[in-house]
């Protein structure tokens, strides 16, 4: 909780979920942008992605615990990145848009 409280629009969170049920992949990779204080996330895996949607804090901080000692047999064991929202900058109003509750 304490960490989704720092993230801004200004950053990108990303973590492996490793209990998403998909028909062809193993998992699934997470994006969550924080925007009025609502995590909204996006999700994808080789070659198919989610639209964006929106998650309570609380939830958001249950599931990046629920996936912590996982992986995806590769590198995001453990794993969660945080990078500079660089959408945010370049293509604000579309930015907002995608990511407003409206």
């Amino acid at each position: 909780m304490e960490l989704l409280g720092l993230l801004t629009h200004k950053d990108v969170l990303h973590f492996f979920d490793a209990f998403y049920k998909s028909p062809t992949d193993p998992g699934r990779y997470v994006s969550v942008y924080m925007t009025e204080g609502t995590p909204v996330y996006y999700y994808g895996n080789h070659g198919w992605s989610s639209e964006y949607k929106h998650m309570t804090c609380e939830e958001m901080a249950g599931l990046i615990a629920k996936n912590w000692d996982e992986s995806d047999g590769r590198s995001y064991g453990n794993y969660i990145e945080i990078k500079p929202n660089l959408w945010s900058e370049r293509d604000k109003d579309l930015y907002y848009k995608a990511l407003s509750k409206d």
